[in-house]
Formats: structure tokens, sequence, C-alpha cells
């Protein structure tokens, strides 16, 4: 049960602080896009699209499968500026995944050493000695 408390808080936590990780990176994904030249209404459309493709992506519940809003941007049109776009992207959506992953860990860490310490604490509560009649009665 402790392991699948766990894992609930990892998933849990990687789910509800996926757009923080994304916000960390789109300042370099905006950069990288304003360098290749594209517009700032062009840049808030692939911004606004890969973050939520990532955030998607982040709450699948079957990491095999890809979300639609995924399939939307892959879908798009495939010129000479979009394959440097898409590289821009998946460098940035690489290093918001990082940071999100080590963030649910560090919380995953953070829950499990707190039921340790609970549980140190709560071992001094249990009895020190076998009471002499249920010594008896479990003979």
């Amino acid at each position: 049960i402790g392991i699948a408390v766990i894992g609930l808080v990892f998933f849990g936590h990687l789910s509800a602080n996926s757009d923080a990780s994304f916000t960390s990176v789109e300042p370099t994904i905006r950069s990288e896009l304003a360098k290749a030249h594209l517009p700032e209404q062009a840049q808030d459309t692939v911004v606004q699209g890969v973050r939520t493709c990532f955030n998607d992506s982040a709450k699948q519940k079957d990491a095999s499968q890809t979300p639609e809003s995924c399939k939307k941007l892959e879908a798009g049109p495939q010129t000479p500026a979009s394959s440097v776009i898409a590289n821009t992207v998946k460098d940035a959506a690489k290093n918001a995944n990082t940071a999100n992953f080590i963030d649910a860990f560090k919380a995953a860490v953070i829950y499990e050493g707190v039921l340790i310490a609970v549980t140190f604490v709560l071992s001094f509560l249990l009895p020190r000695h076998i009471r002499p009649e249920a010594l008896e009665e479990a003979i």
C-alpha cells in the first residue's frame, strides 16, 4: 500500500506541476523562435499548442498513446522552418519534462521521508515488554 501511495504522489505531482515546468522553459522557446524570425503571433500559437500537448502528455494515463493535441501539432505543415521550430520545441519539452520529473521525485521522496519519520516515532509507542498474561494466552 505504501508503494502505491508513493506512486500516487509521484504521478499526481507530475500531472499537477506540468504547466509550471513548461512555464520555466517558455522563455527559451520564445527566444529560439524569435531567432528563427517567427512573428510574435505565430510564437503565441506555437507555444500554446506545445503547452497543451505537454500538459496532455503529462496527464495521459497510457504513455504509449499520443494525445489528440500532440497529433494536431505533428500534422502541421512540414517546411524547413518547421523542422527548426520542431527541434527547438523538442529540446525545450525535454528540459521541461526533466524538471517536472525531478520535482515529482522530490515530492515523493519528501513524502516517503515523512512516513518513515512518523513510523519511527510511532514505534516508540509500542509496548516494550510482553505482558505475562498475554504470553500465557499465546501458549
